[in-house]
């Protein structure tokens, strides 16, 4: 008995966890849905099918109580047959038989009319501050009648009816178009920046849960998108900021082409191989993508377009405006370049204003001269250093002692010397104005006359 008790309670969990089986209980804040369903006569196979999907995997096992359901059927016009907020599990049957009355038994598909009807409900909905989702079911035949603004004798999406399209896509909202058998409302998701997913030609409940993104999950661009500078061989990363947010678990994105748009060339296909990653089930994530170019472009500043091919169930925008620059020699290495330039700057600054105002000498007394490593010094411009003489023996200081007979000072990159006790030099009229290289006959206390030599330090180093 315990054993059969075990496996009823694994199939159920198996059960529990099949695809398109969601949690209403799982999420801890309601959401606005709007379904807009095209129940023209072309649609009249498959509505079946689609209606069964909301009934049980939209209304059962995915609202809840205090969500708002908007639901628009459309065909040459346009119906709100509900427009309400979830109160409970009674509410949800009354909705459902509203649903099972939907009958796809109207001439013409104005896709533009409804995209309009959809921009003013969003406007409404808008107010409430939370998460939103658009879920657009169509098979993209678009067949206006003639007096509608959309009218075409070809059937092609004129530019009214693409402009209306942005102004949903503005809003934030998760936007889904499914397409029922057809790539027709391909060009309707890309314009509306929506997630695109194809149906077979006739879908089962099944399917349709299994192809069909997390209403309530979204993944989102946020940031500053932009390209890595291209190496020789043509190779770059395109950087892309995601943020995501009320996913149950990590959800995986997988790229299988980008093309590359722009006004002077353009690339099928920017990836060598299909670009596979898993994002977080709320975060951030920075998306480094690697791609390459065949021939590398001419240096310039181009505005392109990227599109992107999904093959993961949940996906991000399918199309991004950007800017590709392609720098030139110097501009790729501006910043080197400014560093050696400032570095050289900076040398020619320090010889000016503090090598050349310092002067490194020796002073070399020949009849007592000083200890090795004691007789070299330095001075710098607006500071003083004193010769000193005390029992024969001479020395330097920066302080005036009352052994100090002269000062010196650099005055115009000159070593100038100050006579401070005129009877210690005898041969004054003598001393040159820089006594850099001469030698000065100076008479110690004691009467001795010794020679005194000013030797700059780069001249001792070079004969060294």
């Amino acid at each position: 008995m315990k054993k059969i008790f075990i496996i009823i309670k694994i199939l159920f969990i198996l059960f529990l966890i099949q695809p398109g089986f969601i949690f209403a209980q799982n999420r801890d804040e309601p959401i606005d849905i709007i379904i807009a369903l095209d129940k023209s006569n072309s649609m009249v196979e498959e509505i079946e099918a689609v209606k069964k999907y909301i009934n049980t995997e939209i209304i059962d096992n995915f609202l809840q109580k205090d969500d708002f359901l908007l639901i628009i059927t459309f065909y040459g016009k346009t119906i709100i047959p509900v427009s309400t907020f979830i109160k409970g599990e009674k509410h949800k049957n009354e909705i459902k038989r509203k649903i099972s009355r939907i009958k796809a038994n109207g001439d013409y598909t104005d896709i533009g009319n409804v995209l309009d009807r959809l921009s003013k409900e969003v406007k409404k909905q808008t107010k409430r501050k939370r998460k939103k989702s658009l879920l657009l079911i169509t098979d993209g035949k678009h067949d206006p009648p003639h007096t509608s603004k959309y009218f075409s004798k070809d059937g092609a999406f004129s530019h009214e009816y693409l402009k209306a399209t942005t102004e949903t896509q503005k809003k934030g909202w998760k936007i889904i178009v499914l397409g029922i058998g057809t790539n027709s409302a391909k060009e309707l998701a890309y314009e509306l920046s929506a997630n695109y997913k194809k149906t077979s030609k006739k879908p089962t409940t099944k399917e349709l849960a299994k192809i069909i993104p997390d209403l309530a999950g979204a993944i989102k661009i946020k940031g500053k998108t932009k390209f890595s500078s291209i190496n020789e061989n043509g190779q770059a990363f395109l950087y892309i900021p995601l943020v995501t947010k009320m996913y149950q678990e990590p959800q995986e994105i997988i790229i299988d082409a980008i093309k590359l748009e722009t006004d002077s060339f353009s690339q099928k296909n920017l990836l060598s191989n299909s670009f596979e990653t898993q994002v977080p089930a709320q975060g951030k994530i920075k998306l480094n993508i690697p791609i390459s170019f065949k021939d590398k472009p001419a240096p310039g500043k181009y505005n392109c377009t990227l599109t992107f091919t999904f093959s993961s169930i949940e996906s991000f925008a399918p199309r991004l405006e950007m800017q590709l620059r392609i720098n030139t020699f110097f501009q790729k290495y501006s910043l080197i370049i400014l560093i050696i330039i400032l570095i050289v700057i900076g040398l020619i600054l320090l010889k000016i204003f503090v090598i050349d105002k310092i002067i490194s000498f020796k002073l070399i007394v020949e009849e007592h001269p000083l200890k090795k490593g004691k007789d070299t010094f330095n001075i710098r411009k607006g500071k003083y250093l004193y010769l000193n003489e005390d029992n024969d023996m001479f020395s330097i200081s920066n302080k005036r002692t009352t052994k100090s007979i002269a000062r010196l000072v650099v005055l115009n990159a000159l070593l100038r010397m100050f006579i401070t006790k005129k009877d210690r030099f005898p041969y004054a009229k003598d001393i040159q104005k820089n006594i850099l290289g001469s030698t000065i006959i100076i008479q110690t206390e004691t009467g001795e006359k010794c020679h005194v030599k000013f030797v700059n330090r780069k001249t001792v180093h070079g004969k060294a």
